[in-house]
């Protein structure tokens, strides 16, 4: 996401260090490759915050995209936040579904969230090599059991 300032910095510097950006070329990417929402706010982000002066064509398109405005709005909430906050796992996951404007986009993000394991999971029940590919249905168990009221998490000692 963008957590850190520094990021939207780098796509200003990116636009600011290329006058001559082929822009259509830039936008028939982001089409075919499903990324144009997201392309779309990263540059409204990096003209809210760090004063990128885009192409009128360009900035009428990101600002035709109510969803583009909103979600910049919320980064730019998010960034104004104190110190060592940020977006709760929920919220964050949220913003990613909303960064995804097709449906079906939307539907792989969620299954890769229920079904793709992590660290987390592999340490909550470990498997032998052989059985590694039981890990998805490991994480659905995991995120079932962690929400029941009586589980305590194991503490490990270090």
């Amino acid at each position: 996401c963008w957590e850190r300032l520094g990021w939207i910095a780098d796509v200003a510097g990116l636009i600011n260090l290329n006058p001559q950006l082929d822009w259509d070329l830039a936008m028939a990417k982001a089409r075919t490759l499903k990324c144009e929402r997201v392309l779309l706010h990263s540059l409204l982000l990096a003209q809210r915050l760090a004063g990128v002066r885009l192409p009128p064509a360009i900035e009428r398109l990101a600002c035709e995209d109510a969803g583009s405005q909103a979600l910049a709005g919320s980064i730019v909430q998010t960034l104004v936040q104190p110190l060592g906050s940020s977006m709760s796992k929920f919220n964050l996951h949220h913003y990613f579904l909303k960064l995804q404007h097709r449906p079906a986009t939307q539907v792989r993000h969620l299954l890769r969230l229920i079904f793709k394991p992590t660290i987390i999971d592999w340490e909550f029940w470990s498997l032998p090599p052989s059985m590694t590919f039981l890990y998805p249905f490991v994480r659905i168990i995991r995120l079932i059991v962690e929400r029941l009221p009586f589980y305590h998490p194991r503490k490990t000692s270090d």
